[in-house]
């Protein structure tokens, strides 16, 4: 790995930062994932009294008292874990038996393999500090500086910087420069802070570093400002200090954290106290914290009130509140709070207390107990509520209930509400069924008329036909609408029935019902089954098409439109591959209430079956856009959603159409229309809002005709595959070819890839036509090696190839029919939906003894996400750049960097583009050896090949760098 340090050329002032972190004290190692020194600097050594050796191989934890090893075990299980650890603070037993404390600073260090990853660490002396080290050795210092601080400055959360004697940068951290708009930590070498901050922030950074430059201070703390790149204000708390040599400040060095969501949070919690004590004073209840160690009780300010006693009568201790109970009450209280306490849980309780009038007020209380951390609770949070007017009402109604138990005896085998009454209507008497189903007491409804149950929902003439019926017949039965005493409306299944003396003379009405509220409810979760969705609870297809019918006939009758949106969430496949069903469940359903309420009361969004949905906006003006309303349903669809521990993130193609429409469209016209946009969003790049067209409709039609024809093309054979050779030109070997498919159209001529391949991404048509090209690709080297040719042969992948769940299991028996080298090439600038679902596929592949590739190196959009995540064995660079090296400086001093980064990551490098016997001859002096292009072959059919390979040589300019 390169030195970590910036060339003198850049920074003339800057100092090694090994010798600078040496002059503050601060002290280098790293350790291994069993806890074990790797290695130590001569700082840390002289803290810790031994040498080197004596140190490295043993266990960190040797070194340390009990309780801190056991803390540093901690943050090496969080490294193991894959999370980043926390810097903490240790008691080290040195070698002379003397104990000393160092504040260790641990970052995660990444290996190209996992043997190799460990824990980098920067130690500083607390409290007295051990001798300095002399100066690690020269020839040593790059190596243990690479793995160590550039793993720090890379993957510390902080801002940490280092600064030479004229405040120009020498170092700093990978998070600050990310915060001041650099791609890489490096680029801030030999800036001042006026290169990379506001003028004002800038100015005000170098005023607060004089004193420590002058040497007036030898320390800076406090809390400043910064903005981001994208404007935001944010907080920092910063540490400075000076860099002395001898009596001299050679520079400073500086660590800020963020804390901006600490200075948020505690603003958030100011305020919630505020409201809080703004409730109390409003409420009807009164809280309390309690503190049993110390015997505090701090009551809110409504305790006194509460008792009608003047304020600050309660005092703060349990026995001032003891005072206030009822004597019988008093044991039961205490038990439940020692109970409480012994068991650190929460408690109710109910108990009388005594008011200023002398009457006994019922109180409920409920506390909680609150502990910081993981310890044991310290306090209780309660709150008091007075119940004394509950509890009458209570008593009450069990009055009340006493009084009817005389109507349940005489009705008591009847489970239907019974009413008697007069002649005239006027209630005599009721059972228990009745007041059960209606709320009314006995007492209430004697005397009175059974019009009090009256709902509304009928008119006069139903009930004049009911009487009709009665005295025409003596009997109505029928359903009825009812009113609760409550106000609530039910059903119920009615009879009335007219009671007759023996002479015929009317006596009495007795009238029978039930309340059929649960039957009607299971009827109307019957029509909700068949009209919903099981899991989202929206419309489904059936309710859909009504809906969407009836908005079609208000919009002919109001003259106004109706638009169709048919949405398809991108991605969802892939959340239901890689976390299963049940997430993918949760997650629809969540997403579907955030669409139903990105919506107005009286449009419709319904879910027609795995992740598409429709909704239907009614009433809009007849001119107008309604790219607002479709930007919300979409903004809805992209909302990130919390799933348990997972927080997922999709988004939506929509596909719109609108009513009306010449010709004439009906319901299922707007619905295909819409369907067919979507696709065309899909196409279009996804997370995107597309409206119907019929330009956009034909060419639809136009790429499934295409795909159509690409299916018979590959079973009629007018496919076929040319090579274009990889070589080191240098020596002239065959490194390996690359296979580039072609199509021979009966009616169009040849065409390149640019002309069908596009069309198959996300198709079942690109898998197939995958395994197509690595079939005839494998079978064609095949037989190169039966004519002494055996070299690779690369082939291109599409991402919805890669991530196909069998693509594994179909490359091994593709390569088990047709045996050979084999090297995938992963597009840049291509989008890989699931990250971690490609790395393990990459595995996988490797596995199998394929070589994975990069191509067009540098076009696309996460080049070093890819390298640092993906297992990468070659790069091949785009040939823009390598065009571009003659006439563009940016574009040579783009192509060094690439080369830097294959050098750093270990990898192999192809140079697209060697369009001419210069472009060789600059790439071999830059140090790239490998090339393809039309100086050295065009694409060539499979049977020239060999005899190519056997007869090319390099030109002379070439061989003559040989060696270099």
């Amino acid at each position: 790995m390169d030195d970590p340090l910036p060339p003198a050329s850049v920074a003339p002032a800057a100092m090694p930062l090994a010798t600078l972190l040496a002059q503050v004290g601060v002290g280098r190692a790293r350790v291994d994932l069993d806890g074990c020194w790797q290695w130590v600097d001569a700082q840390l050594c002289a803290f810790l009294g031994a040498s080197e050796d004596a140190v490295v191989g043993e266990q960190v934890t040797t070194w340390l008292v009990a309780e801190d090893a056991r803390a540093f075990e901690r943050q090496l299980e969080r490294v193991r874990a894959g999370t980043d650890p926390k810097a903490l603070c240790v008691k080290v037993v040195r070698a002379d038996g003397q104990t000393g404390r160092l504040r260790l600073a641990l970052a995660r260090a990444e290996g190209t393999e996992p043997a190799h990853e460990g824990v980098a660490v920067l130690a500083r002396a607390v409290g007295d500090r051990p001798a300095r080290a002399a100066e690690p050795e020269p020839e040593r210092e790059p190596e243990r500086m690479s793995d160590l601080l550039v793993s720090l400055l890379d993957n510390t959360t902080d801002f940490i910087y280092f600064k030479d004697a004229r405040g120009r940068f020498i170092a700093c951290s990978q998070t600050m420069a990310r915060v001041t708009g650099h791609a890489h930590w490096r680029q801030m070498v030999g800036k001042h802070d006026r290169d990379v901050f506001p003028s004002d922030d800038a100015e005000r950074y170098t005023d607060s570093e004089l004193p420590l430059y002058n040497g007036e201070l030898d320390r800076l703390d406090h809390v400043e400002p910064y903005l981001t790149p994208e404007g935001e204000q944010r907080w920092v708390h910063t540490n400075k200090w000076p860099v002395h040599a001898g009596d001299r400040v050679v520079g400073l060095v500086g660590i800020s954290r963020d804390v901006t969501e600490q200075r948020r949070l505690r603003a958030a919690l100011e305020r919630t106290d505020e409201r809080l004590r703004v409730a109390g004073s409003l409420s009807y209840d009164v809280s309390y914290t309690w503190w049993p160690a110390v015997d505090r009780l701090d009551w809110d300010e409504g305790i006194d009130a509460q008792l009608g006693l003047p304020k600050g009568t309660i005092g703060t201790r349990l026995e001032d509140w003891a005072a206030q109970v009822h004597p019988d009450d008093l044991p039961q209280l205490k038990a439940k709070l020692d109970a409480a306490v012994s068991q650190g849980a929460a408690f109710e309780v109910e108990y009388r207390v005594r008011h200023a009038d002398g009457d006994d007020r019922v109180w409920w209380e409920r506390g909680v107990p609150v502990a910081d951390g993981d310890a044991v609770p310290d306090r209780w949070v309660g709150v008091c509520t007075d119940v004394t007017a509950q509890r009458a009402v209570e008593a009450d109604k069990s009055r009340a209930f006493a009084a009817l138990r005389l109507a349940h005896d005489v009705f008591q085998y009847a489970s239907e509400g019974i009413t008697v009454t007069e002649p005239d209507g006027t209630i005599v008497d009721v059972n228990a069924a009745f007041t059960e189903i209606t709320g009314f007491a006995r007492e209430e409804v004697i005397g009175q008329n059974p019009s009090l149950l009256k709902s509304g929902r009928h008119d006069a003439e139903f009930y004049t036909r009911m009487w009709q019926t009665l005295l025409d017949s003596g009997e109505w039965s029928g359903e009825v609408w009812n009113r609760r005493k409550s106000g609530e409306v039910y059903p119920e299944r009615l009879t009335i029935s007219a009671v007759r003396d023996d002479d015929g003379q009317l006596q009495n009405y007795v009238a029978l019902f039930a309340d059929i509220t649960r039957q009607k409810a299971h009827e109307a979760d019957l029509r909700y089954t068949a009209q919903h969705d099981a899991l989202t609870g929206l419309p489904n297809r059936l309710l859909l098409q009504d809906r969407l019918e009836q908005a079609l006939r208000h919009a002919d009758r109001s003259g106004r439109r109706v638009a169709v949106a048919y949405l398809d969430l991108d991605g969802f496949k892939a959340v239901n591959d890689t976390h299963g069903h049940a997430v993918g469940d949760e997650l629809l359903a969540a997403l579907a209430t955030a669409l139903r309420r990105s919506v107005r009361a009286h449009d419709t969004v319904a879910r027609i079956g795995g992740d598409e949905f429709v909704a239907v906006l009614t009433d809009l003006a007849a001119e107008g856009s309604v790219t607002f309303e479709m930007e919300r349903l979409r903004r809805a669809a992209s909302r990130p959603v919390q799933v348990g521990a997972r927080r997922l993130h999709l988004s939506a193609s929509i596909g719109v159409s609108f009513y009306p429409q010449v010709p004439a469209v009906d319901a299922d016209g707007l619905l295909r229309q819409a369907d067919q946009a979507t696709y065309m969003a899909k196409q279009g790049g996804r997370d995107r809002i597309q409206v119907f067209d019929p330009t956009a409709h034909h060419r639809v039609q136009a790429r499934q005709q295409r795909l159509t024809a690409l299916a018979l093309a590959i079973t009629e054979d007018q496919l076929f595959m040319v090579y274009q050779p990889k070589v080191d030109m240098r020596t002239g070997q065959v490194m390996g070819v690359e296979g580039l498919v072609r199509w021979a159209h009966p009616e169009q001529g040849v065409l390149l890839p640019a002309a069908f391949v596009p069309l198959t991404e996300g198709h079942e048509r690109g898998i197939e036509l995958g395994e197509w090209v690595l079939q005839r690709c494998l079978r064609d080297a095949q037989q190169w090696r039966a004519r002494g040719l055996d070299v690779p042969v690369s082939v291109n992948i599409s991402p919805h190839h890669l991530l196909h769940a069998q693509f594994v299991e179909r490359l091994a028996a593709i390569r088990a029919s047709h045996p050979g080298a084999l090297e995938l090439e992963i597009v840049e600038s291509s989008q890989l939906a699931n990250i971690e679902a490609a790395r393990a596929t990459l595995v996988a592949c490797r596995e199998l003894g394929v070589r994975i590739s990069i191509d067009d190196f540098g076009t696309g959009h996460a080049s070093l996400t890819w390298l640092r995540r993906l297992p990468i064995d070659d790069v091949k660079i785009d040939r823009a750049f390598v065009a571009d090296m003659f006439v563009d400086r940016d574009g040579r001093a783009i192509l060094e960097a690439t080369l830097g980064l294959t050098r750093a990551f270990e990898l192999g490098v192809v140079a697209e583009g060697v369009e001419s016997e210069a472009l060789g001859t600059a790439l071999l002096d830059l140090g790239c050896a490998v090339g393809q292009g039309f100086a050295i072959a065009r694409p060539m059919r499979a049977a020239v090949v060999p005899d190519w390979a056997a007869a090319w040589t390099p030109p002379d300019a070439w061989r003559g760098l040989a060696g270099d």
